[in-house]
């Protein structure tokens, strides 16, 4: 099963096709905090078999100050994931070199 989680609220971009980007959606720059994230995942864990978690939906998930905690948890957890970016790298890209 794929669930899909934002750890923040927010994207740097406004694309005219996104209901975020448009303004739609109204957004704040609110984080998730890991330990919401790890009681999070441990309901998953306990409704789904073999889940797999998507750190994305509206948001660019990069732009999480922490997002190494978030992949680490998921790591330390077994839980499949995906994650999915802009590539704004003016944005992102120190917390890229920290993956590569």
């Amino acid at each position: 099963m794929l669930f899909y989680i934002d750890i923040l609220n927010t994207c740097n971009l406004k694309c005219i096709f996104c209901a975020s980007g448009r303004g739609v959606q109204k957004r704040t720059n609110d984080l998730m905090s890991i330990e919401l994230f790890d009681r999070i995942t441990d309901k998953i864990l306990h409704e789904a078999e073999d889940p797999i978690i998507g750190l994305y939906n509206w948001t660019e998930p990069f732009l999480h100050p922490d997002i190494g905690s978030f992949f680490q948890l998921l790591c330390d957890k077994k839980i499949k994931y995906t994650v999915s970016s802009n590539l704004s790298l003016p944005n992102i890209k120190d917390k890229l070199i920290t993956f590569v």
